[in-house]
């Protein structure tokens, strides 16, 4: 195994790009501990040993920034953090710097980018194989060669998708309805990231597009037509897999 032994701390609120992550970590032989949330981010690495933390920029009770800044300030100027961000924004990114992490990964994260940074980062880490030549993805097996995980699994993070989605959607609605614009937003964001890990493009785009419009302010009327959509691009998801 590429990173044998490489001790990885996990940072992501998202269930089902956090289970994804660790699956992909485990291939490559490193050993995973998993949290929700940037206070429980800064627990873990100031009171346990760990070779790389891969820490989402946008979490609940504490995020990544924050909880960077907090694990720097006790003491661990050393331990490489790598952030996990959807955002290609400079200015996203020197706050990411500034706040002292070393790196970043683009969400979705790409497995044989993951390799790299690991080789890169990770001091124990032995020099990776050369990735394999991507499929172009056309098709389902050319999803599941990208992703590195099997049929079988992928079925599984396709029902806890469904499982930790169809709450999001419900609360959408009422989002919608009662004019909150910031949670219409992180609904959509966190279903945009879910959706994206998974390689399911329609949904992700449709979630894309109506986090992109609510962050701009856009009246919730015309806000109306890009949520129906995503919620019946995901109910139609929810037959097709069943």
């Amino acid at each position: 195994m590429i990173c044998r032994g490489i001790r990885v701390l996990v940072a992501e609120d998202d269930p089902i790009s956090r289970e994804f992550l660790e699956m992909i970590l485990q291939q490559l032989g490193c050993l995973t501990c998993c949290v929700a949330d940037g206070k429980d981010a800064v627990e873990k690495a100031t009171t346990e040993n760990y070779d790389l933390v891969l820490m989402d920029i946008t979490m609940p009770v504490m995020d990544g920034i924050d909880a960077t800044q907090a694990i720097r300030t006790a003491g661990l100027t050393a331990l490489p953090i790598v952030a996990l961000t959807a955002s290609e924004s400079g200015e996203d990114r020197d706050k990411c710097l500034a706040a002292g992490m070393d790196d970043f990964l683009s969400k979705p994260v790409d497995p044989v980018r993951l390799q790299d940074v690991l080789a890169e980062r990770a001091p124990r880490t032995s020099t990776p194989a050369a990735p394999p030549e991507k499929p172009p993805r056309t098709d389902r097996q050319a999803v599941l060669s990208e992703l590195g995980v099997t049929e079988d699994f992928y079925a599984v993070l396709l029902r806890e998708f469904v499982r930790h989605t169809g709450p999001l959607i419900e609360r959408l609605a009422n989002a919608m309805t009662a004019g909150d614009a910031a949670q219409v937003t992180a609904i959509a964001h966190r279903v945009k990231g879910s959706a994206a890990s998974l390689r399911l493009a329609e949904i992700q785009r449709l979630a894309g597009a109506l986090e992109a419009q609510s962050r701009a302010g856009v009246a919730r009327s015309e806000l109306e037509d890009d949520a129906a959509a995503l919620a019946a691009s995901f109910y139609q998801f929810t037959v097709l897999i069943h």
